[in-house]
Order: C-alpha cells, then structure tokens, then sequence
C-alpha cells in the first residue's frame, strides 16, 4: 500500500504562496490575524473585516525571505459613505530568481546524456489580485467575500486560475473579542499549462482584549486539504498612542515550532509604520509596511449626521408634537445603533411620549411641558420638575402630567407631589400654602421652608411664599436670611406693611 506523503507535508501545493500573510503587523503577530482584521490586510485575512473600516487605506508591504526570493503586498480600501461596509483590490506577489538553466541532449539507446549546457537563468513568480468586500449585516455579525486572479509562471511554462472566498466576523464581546472564519477556494477553475487544482483552506481565529484594551492576544488555526494542521498565536501592546510592540509564534501539527516573530508599530496622524522579524530555521526573514489613511472617516460623516438629525428632532419637540419627534429619535438611532447618547435619548424620551404623546400651543400649561421636556432630555432635572409642577399646577386635574412629574421626582429621589387635597378650587399651590403655614404652627420649620421652595422654584415672585419662609428663618434664629426674603416682598410689593413691621423685629445688621 503506497504512503501518503502530503499527511505529514505543508508546502507544494498550488496558491502556497497565498498562506504566507500580509502587513507586517500581522506578521509580526505569528499571523493570528483572522480574528482582527481591522486594517488594510484585511483583503488577506478576513474580507468581512473591512466593515470595520472608516477611512480610505493604501497598505504597502515588501519582505525579503530566503534564497533570492521577494514577497509583496499592496492594498487599497474604501468604505463606504455610510459606513459598516468596504471594498478592497489587493494584490499579492511571490518571486524567486537565479535558478540555472540547463538544455540537454540524451542518447535514447544507451540512455544517458551527450551534452549538458547552461542557458543562462530563470525566475518563478506567482501573483493574485484580489477584488475583496465585506459588511456588516447585522449588529455584530459581518460577512465578506474575496474573488481572486492568481497567476503562475515557471520560466515559459504559465498557468492560472480564478477563485472565491468566503468569511465572517463576529462580535462575541462589545468589539473586545471576535471570532473570523475564512475559507479559501471555496470555488476555483484552474486553466493553462497545469493540471493542478486550488485546496480548500480553512482558518479560524480569535482575539480578545486585556489591560483596558492596551494587550491584544489573537490565536488562529488554518487547515488546508492533504497537509499538516497549523496554528498562530501573537499578541500587540501599546507602550504609547503611536507605539506598540508585537510577537507571535507559528507552528504546525507533528512539527511543532516553525517560526518566532517579534516587531513594532509606529504610527502618527495619518501614516503607519510597521516592521517585523521572522526567525526561522532557514534564517531571518525582514519584512516593513506602511499605510496610509487619507479622506474624511465614516464616523465623522456618521457624527454629523446624527447631530443634524438631533437637532430635527428638538425642533420637533420644542413644537409639542413628541410623536413625531419620537420617530426622528428612532430614525437617528438607526444611523448609528452603537451611539450611547443617542441610546439614552430613546429611552428618556420614551417615558415621556407614553404618557404625553403631545403639548401643543401657546397657553402657559403647553409651554411649561415643552420646557421640562426639553430639560429633562438635557439632564436638568431640577429645571424640569419646576416646570411640570408649574405644568400641572394649571391643570391639577390633568392625571398623565402628574404621572409624568411623580415619574421624574422619582428619578431625583424627590418626594412625590400628590393631587390637591380639598375643594375643587383648591389648587396644588394653595395646598403647599396651606401646608406651610401648618407647618410653621407645629413647629416643623424646615418642612415649612421644602413647601415655600417648592413654590418659589415654579414662581420666584410668589409673595406669600417669601413671607412665610422668611418666617420660618425668623423662628429658627437665621434673622440673615429672613431679612433678605423680606426685603424681596418689599421690592415686588412696596407697599405690604406687614413685612415692613416683620423687618423691624430683626436684629440690625
């Protein structure tokens, strides 16, 4: 029975050249990349990364390997004006040159040679272009795609074939761990001088986030059909904003250890420089990469678009009608789901278009509504409960604005105004009046000066509320502050003589 030597073997199959990797960032993390692919490589690794893409990349890389051989890659990409999705054209290049050639004669009878001689040189090259997309489809799922033209050509002899893959990118973590799948060759038509055919590969990968997101760590697994299982593990930590250093190890199932990495990347406004080393039984390997970013970013486009629709929207409210100012809400989440603030307005707003769906017009009660919503959505919340109180000390009959305010009160762990106790015509404000003064009877001073507050929070000129506060100050001895709330009625009320006789009973100042 023969054996089958490609169970124990890695190298000779066609497109090999495409499991070397891309960007030296990536090299230099043992190329565990599959899982992050959150830059210009991502063509490479993972095509549904590029949905993690904001600006327009160019990434240039050129490594010098072993034996006169070269390897290069180039990437450009370009999201999209909405963001979530990207394009990519990249193109991938192995070389080797100076191998001798050699044109002979042979003696078919004796079978042996009758002449051997060198005819100069000849290279090998092989090459692909890769038109690459990814998106995101939902919120933490994206998929992407990768048609490639890979080309081969051994002296004279040329062939090629064209080929599909498929990937995806999930968020299993608030964007701090993914998962990537790629696999390779899902479809391919060879043609040319061969009768080769693409293997399937598959590779899987993971990357997680430590040390409030300055260490990333990745592992990934490829398995490319008749050859060995190989595994990557690597990590990046920033020292600076600009500065990160890498490594990474590589390595293949019965073989163990192939390959060590280490490197660092330095980045600043809109240039990247990355260099990595690959120590490898064959020796070191150099490899140096640059990318640029250039146009403006989605997020920016994306910011501005929900600022525009934002201030829409408080048009909107300030007019009093909440139901369609909750659309546009919503319409603004929908630009950019992962926006907090936005995320927060839906919620407080919410609570209030459930119980008042509108506060139209110009009367006093419309008004004071539209004020302490707009309030409350700017986090004011004293400034709102003043003005529902006033709100619905117009229309104490008016359940929902009660519901509302109690609602906020709540959320300022305020006590709970209460409908108006008493006749009909005895209104919230004459209640807090009336508790005033009882107050002020029991000795319960502080609870008579929270009352009066109350009051003077809605109308700051409410006289009979100075006066009583200011009465209650008199009573607990504070003759400073009781002077000023007095002074206040005579300024609004020159001629209240009561207080007058009120003020001559402090001690002078």
């Amino acid at each position: 029975m023969p054996v089958q030597t490609w169970a124990t073997a890695t190298g000779g199959q066609p497109g090999e050249f495409l499991s070397y990797g891309a960007g030296a960032r990536s090299l230099a993390m043992g190329s565990a990349f599959t899982g992050i692919a959150d830059d210009g490589s991502a063509t490479y690794w993972n095509p549904a990364g590029l949905s993690q893409i904001t600006r327009k990349e160019i990434t240039m890389l050129k490594a010098t390997l072993f034996g006169d051989t070269t390897y290069d890659f180039y990437s450009f990409v370009r999201p999209s004006q909405k963001g979530k999705s990207a394009w990519g054209l990249s193109m991938t290049k192995l070389a080797s040159t100076g191998f001798e050639k050699v044109t002979t004669k042979a003696d078919t009878q004796s079978q042996t040679f009758t002449s051997v001689n060198t005819d100069g040189s000849f290279g090998v090259e092989e090459s692909a272009l890769s038109w690459s997309y990814g998106r995101k489809v939902i919120d933490k799922v994206s998929i992407g795609t990768a048609i490639n033209k890979i080309t081969r050509s051994v002296d004279t002899s040329s062939d090629g074939a064209m080929t599909a893959d498929l990937s995806t990118l999930l968020d299993l973590k608030d964007g701090k761990r993914r998962l990537g799948i790629t696999i390779r060759n899902i479809y391919a038509k060879m043609s040319g001088d061969t009768e080769d055919t693409m293997p399937l590969v598959m590779r899987m990968g993971i990357s997680d986030q430590y040390f409030k997101d300055r260490l990333l760590l990745s592992i990934d697994i490829d398995k490319t059909i008749r050859a060995n299982t190989g595994w990557h593990a690597g990590g990046e930590f920033g020292f600076t904003k600009n500065f990160k250093g890498r490594f990474g190890v590589q390595g293949e199932q019965g073989e163990g250890f192939r390959e060590t990495d280490v490197g660092f990347g330095y980045g600043r406004k809109n240039i990247t420089f990355d260099y990595a080393l690959g120590l490898h039984t064959l020796g070191t390997s150099s490899r140096i990469s640059i990318t640029f970013r250039f146009g403006r970013s989605v997020l920016e486009r994306r910011q501005e678009s929900v600022q525009k629709m934002l201030q829409k929207a408080f048009q909107v409210m300030e007019s009093g009608n909440f139901l369609v100012a909750q659309e546009q809400l919503l319409a603004t989440q929908d630009v950019d789901p992962a926006n907090k603030t936005v995320q927060a307005l839906v919620e407080k707003f919410q609570k209030i278009v459930t119980v008042v769906p509108s506060a139209m017009g110009k009367e006093e009660g419309p008004t004071m509504v539209r004020k302490a919503v707009l309030s409350y959505l700017n986090g004011d919340i004293k400034v709102a409960i003043a003005a529902m109180r006033q709100a619905y000390y117009k229309d104490p009959k008016n359940e929902k604005l009660l519901s509302l305010l109690n609602k906020m009160e709540a959320e300022a762990n305020m006590d709970k105004t209460e409908a108006p106790k008493g006749p009909e015509l005895f209104t919230p404000v004459d209640q807090k009046i009336f508790d005033a003064r009882q107050a002020i009877l029991e000795g319960k001073y502080d609870v008579a000066i929270k009352k009066c507050q109350d009051i003077l929070d809605i109308n700051p000129n409410d006289v009979t509320s100075l006066k009583i506060m200011g009465s209650a100050f008199f009573l607990l001895d504070d003759h400073v502050r009781a002077r000023k709330l007095w002074t206040r009625v005579i300024e609004i009320d020159p001629s209240d003589k009561e207080v007058s006789e009120f003020i001559k009973q402090l001690r002078p100042e």
